[in-house]
């Protein structure tokens, strides 16, 4: 019963998760894209704006922390498959809880080592943007932080924590 119900609450927290990480790294995307369009065109009448180019180097730095977050919490991270599908259920679930563990302690320690560069960086000011060159470097802090809560779900629930991808599996598309 009680494995029910946190495989539940951590289900729909990865869901949530998710689904907040999508929207944010989708709204980035397009900030991106239109920054970028809109420089090219600036540059063309000679007037570019150079802060543009610093605030695409951050938002990709957010991208790439928060896209690695949206890949782990769905299973979907690049992996390494040859020796858990060999493997029989229980051996393969104390593996696959024992990299859990790993990715737990790596990504807190990543968080906390980002987080302490990131607030080191507060110091320094950026020319461009004039303000702190640590608010580009949080993404880092912050993704890792999310990786580290997804990966605790993952141990505490087993597999039913986990969010399903949301693509089809080949084979249920005919391919």
């Amino acid at each position: 019963m009680t494995q029910n119900v946190s495989g539940r609450v951590g289900a729909a927290v990865l869901a949530g998760l998710d689904t907040g990480l999508c929207a944010i790294c989708a709204a980035t995307i397009v900030a991106f894209s239109v920054m970028l369009i809109a420089q090219v065109g600036l540059r063309q009448i000679g007037e570019p704006l150079f802060w543009i180019e610093e605030v695409c180097q951050y938002l990709m730095v957010y991208l790439c922390f928060l896209g690695t977050a949206i890949a782990w919490g769905r299973r979907e991270h690049l992996v390494v498959d040859f020796l858990p599908s060999l493997l029989p259920d229980t051996p393969r679930k104390v593996l696959t809880f024992a990299v859990d563990a790993v990715v737990l302690v790596f990504a807190a320690w990543a968080a906390w080592a980002s987080a302490e560069f990131a607030l080191y960086s507060m110091r320094k000011i950026s020319i461009s943007l004039e303000a702190p060159v640590g608010y580009g470097y949080l993404g880092a802090p912050i993704g890792f932080a999310i990786v580290s809560l997804q990966s605790l779900i993952f141990m505490v629930c087993g597999e039913k924590g986990q969010v399903l991808s949301r693509q089809p599996e080949l084979e249920e598309v005919g391919m």
